[in-house]
């Protein structure tokens, strides 16, 4: 049900993987994905994040707008099923609102 997809699910689908049964958690493409510096960041690159302070647990997509080099963020499921995109550090900002230990990683595959 695309309605309910995760923010990992998210990112598989945008990857076209299929599999169920395949370990697509956001801990695992963080861990099968490689750093990337902040200031190297690039339009499809992720971002990988840890909330409560134990695991990674959130993914999402680094959008680039082409005019401005802004970087914003695709993720969750509201923000990718209506297309809606946040500017990265609006996003990180409200996060660590919540998550005052907030650990975000950028990476690619």
């Amino acid at each position: 049900d695309e309605e309910n997809i995760d923010c990992s699910g998210a990112v598989c689908k945008v990857l076209g993987i299929k599999d169920p049964a395949a370990n697509n958690s956001a801990a695992h493409f963080h861990d099968k994905s490689k750093p990337v510096k902040e200031t190297e960041v690039q339009d499809g690159d992720l971002i990988t994040m840890n909330t409560e302070g134990k695991k990674i647990d959130h993914i999402g997509f680094i959008v680039i707008d082409s005019n401005t080099g802004m970087p914003f963020i695709a993720e969750s499921s509201s923000s990718f099923n209506s297309g809606k995109i946040v500017p990265l550090q609006e996003r990180i900002d409200s996060l660590k609102t919540k998550y005052p230990n907030l650990k975000y990683y950028f990476r690619r595959l």
